[in-house]
């Protein structure tokens, strides 16, 4: 799957037809908008919670679910915080509580 970390994005994203590719979880639907940069709009039609492995380490995640996305998954600052995400552009490494990935 191709997946986006997005400093930029506030909250992680899924797009619906990448569930198929995993094995997912309880889906909880809902009915929401989230509001873009460009202020444009996406609609959320439910939650689920991701594993998300990078190489040796799991992390997890509930990311909203919408039919369509640049790409399969997006993981946005939610994430990045929570695990303590640095991103380093040069070396195209992250580091996730400090393990390099």
């Amino acid at each position: 799957m191709k997946v986006l970390v997005d400093t930029g994005a506030t909250n992680s994203i899924i797009q619906q037809s990448s569930l198929s590719k995993i094995r997912q979880t309880q889906i909880y639907p809902v009915q929401q908008q989230f509001f873009l940069a460009n202020k444009s709009s996406i609609s959320i039609i439910g939650y689920v919670t991701l594993k998300i492995k990078i190489q040796h380490i799991n992390t997890y995640i509930t990311a909203a679910i919408t039919k369509t996305l640049c790409c399969d998954v997006i993981l946005g600052e939610d994430w990045i915080r929570h695990y303590q995400i640095t991103i380093n552009g040069f070396t195209n490494i992250i580091e996730i509580l400090g393990n390099k990935a």
